[in-house]
C-alpha cells in the first residue's frame, strides 16, 4: 500500500477545527471517510474494528495512522465559489472552506499489519478513497473533492476501473468531461434535479436519496463528484446500497434505467 499522497482540491472543502472561521484539513475527517469506504466495499463492523480500531468492548487501536503534512490552504467561504444559488451545495453561506487549489500531503502509516485477509481490503479502500473520496461537509454534493496531480488517469482507464467496482456493489456513472471543475458541479446539479423529477423521488421521502423527518435521518446512498481525468473534469455519480436502512426504497432501478438511455 502506498503511504504518501499529494492531494489537491478541485472543489471547495468545507472543513474546520476549533476555529470555525478557518478551514483546516483534519486527519479525523479522512479517517472517517476511510472507514465509510471500507464498509461500502463490503467490510463488516467487526472487520472495520479490527482494521481501524474501536472503543466498544476491548479497546483496539487502528492498524494505520493518518497524518496530514504541508497543508497549503487557500481560505475562503461559500459566498464566492459559485456565482449562483448555493443551497444545493452547502446549507450556509458562511462555511469556512479550503478553496480549489489548496493542497496537502496525506501520510498513511502502518502501525501493524491488519489481520490476515484484511490487507487487500484496506488497499482497495485507500485506492477508491483516492479516486472517489471527498473530505468535509457536503461530500455527497461534490464538495471536498481532490485529485493526485502525478496520477491522473485517462477516461478509458477510469471507465475500466469503475466497471470493476460493480462486483463490489458500487455503481459508477458519468457525464461527458468538461473543462472546469465548477462546470462539472453545475452539470451534476442539473442532472440530479432532472433525475429526481423524472424518477418521481420526492424530497424527504423514504428513499435512498436520504431523508429527514423529525429525529429520524437517513443519509443519501448517492454521491456526486467531479473527477479529474486527462480529458478534463468528469461529472461522476456513484451509488452504493451498503448504508441502505431496512424499509428504505432503492433507487438502483431508476439509475440503471436513466443511464441506460444515455
Amino acid at each position: 500500500m502506498k503511504s504518501t499522497y499529494h492531494l489537491e482540491f478541485i472543489t471547495p472543502c468545507f472543513c474546520a477545527g476549533a476555529d470555525q472561521g478557518k478551514a483546516e484539513i483534519r486527519p479525523a475527517s479522512i479517517r472517517g471517510e476511510l472507514r465509510w469506504w471500507f464498509r461500502v466495499l463490503g467490510g463488516t463492523p467487526e472487520q472495520e474494528r479490527q482494521v481501524f480500531g474501536g472503543v466498544r468492548g476491548d479497546v483496539q487501536a487502528s492498524t494505520i495512522v493518518v497524518r496530514v503534512a504541508n497543508p497549503n490552504v487557500r481560505n475562503g467561504d461559500s459566498t464566492g465559489f459559485l456565482p449562483k444559488d448555493l443551497t444545493f451545495f452547502t446549507s450556509s453561506r458562511n462555511n469556512a472552506a479550503a478553496l480549489p487549489g489548496s493542497a496537502f500531503d496525506l501520510h498513511l502509516l502502518q502501525r501493524r499489519s491488519p489481520p490476515q485477509g484484511h490487507m487487500r481490503s484496506l488497499e482497495d479502500t485507500v485506492d477508491v478513497f483516492i479516486q472517489l473520496g471527498s473530505i468535509g461537509l457536503r461530500t455527497g454534493r461534490g464538495c471536498g473533492a481532490f485529485f493526485v496531480p502525478d496520477n491522473v488517469w485517462g477516461l478509458s482507464h477510469f471507465e475500466a476501473w469503475a466497471k470493476s467496482l460493480r462486483d463490489k456493489g458500487l455503481l459508477v456513472y458519468w457525464i461527458t468531461p468538461v473543462e472546469k471543475s465548477m462546470t462539472a458541479l453545475d452539470r451534476l446539479e442539473g442532472w440530479f434535479k432532472e433525475f429526481r423529477a423524472g424518477a418521481k423521488l420526492e424530497k424527504n421521502a423514504h428513499n435512498a436519496l436520504g431523508w429527514v423527518q423529525g429525529k429520524s435521518r437517513h443519509s443519501s446512498c448517492l454521491r456526486l463528484r467531479p473527477v479529474k481525468v486527462k480529458e478534463g473534469f468528469l461529472p461522476v455519480v456513484f451509488y452504493t446500497e451498503r448504508p441502505l436502512a431496512p424499509g428504505v426504497r432503492s433507487i438502483r432501478p431508476a439509475l440503471e434505467a436513466y443511464f441506460g438511455k444515455k
